[in-house]
């Protein structure tokens, strides 16, 4: 990589710090934008979550890194479900409001760090028996990077579930047509993109699931058509392939 090509990466990753930094700011136990929760957005989570579950098969108790925690949205109810699990976020802003949250909830088995995806020096060779990364990895400038280091942290056997935007998604396309501000270095990807750089990071047993064709801004009243429409489109080839998220997972040898 040149050292412009680095200078980009270095810019890019400090706005992304810099945007999650202002928004955790406003946070307080619950009362900013990121825990406003419409029913959609439930659920978006909700399937995430239980899709990455299903893909990892974490053993219980697991020791988990969650890169990309923001104030633990997702790092909490795997806390909740027994998992040991630490959250690292490039926003130390939203890592202090995740860790006062946590404190505030009586939330245990979470721990909390700043760091940086493409560099996780915090951490020791194999410590992890799982990685999970939420809507995370796509503002990445250095994604080949990211996923190595994912693959030093993680014990042999241990396995990774991470979620990129799909490319051929409408939704992503028009959304700038609706007004909707796109967010600064932000990646699209396809399932083959994703596959071939595991594989490239030494990961194995690579497998696919697309998912959710149900935006966040559903209304409320909308919502089951929607629920209606991923159960229907993530069933039939080549519709599914066109479904918002690809998420993915993978074991290190």
């Amino acid at each position: 990589m040149s050292d412009n090509q680095g200078l980009d990466a270095s810019c890019a990753t400090a706005r992304v710090r810099d945007r999650y930094d202002r928004m955790a700011s406003a946070e307080l136990d619950g009362g900013g934008s990121f825990e406003f929760l419409n029913r959609a957005k439930e659920y978006f989570r909700a399937r995430k979550l239980t899709t990455a579950l299903s893909m990892a098969s974490f053993p219980a108790g697991a020791k988990l890194l969650e890169i990309g925690c923001s104030v633990g949205q997702f790092t909490f109810p795997l806390a909740k479900l027994g998992y040991q699990i630490c959250g690292m976020d490039l926003s130390p802003n939203s890592v202090e409001v995740a860790k006062q949250r946590a404190a505030a909830h009586g939330v245990t088995g979470a721990t909390f760090v700043a760091g940086e995806a493409e560099s996780l020096n915090l951490f020791a060779d194999g410590i992890f028996d799982g990685v999970v990364s939420f809507s995370t990895l796509r503002y990445v400038g250095r994604l080949p990077r990211a996923l190595s280091e994912i693959h030093r942290v993680l014990k042999p056997g241990g396995r990774a579930v991470i979620d990129v935007p799909n490319r051929w998604c409408p939704w992503f396309y028009l959304k700038p047509w609706l007004g909707s501000e796109r967010h600064p270095h932000d990646h699209w990807y396809t399932s083959t993109d994703v596959k071939a750089l595991l594989l490239r990071a030494g990961f194995r047993d690579v497998r696919v699931r697309y998912l959710l064709f149900t935006p966040t801004v559903t209304p409320d009243r909308l919502l089951t058509l929607f629920q209606g429409v991923d159960w229907i489109g993530e069933r039939l080839p080549l519709v599914r392939n066109v479904a918002g998220i690809i998420m993915v997972s993978a074991t290190k040898p």
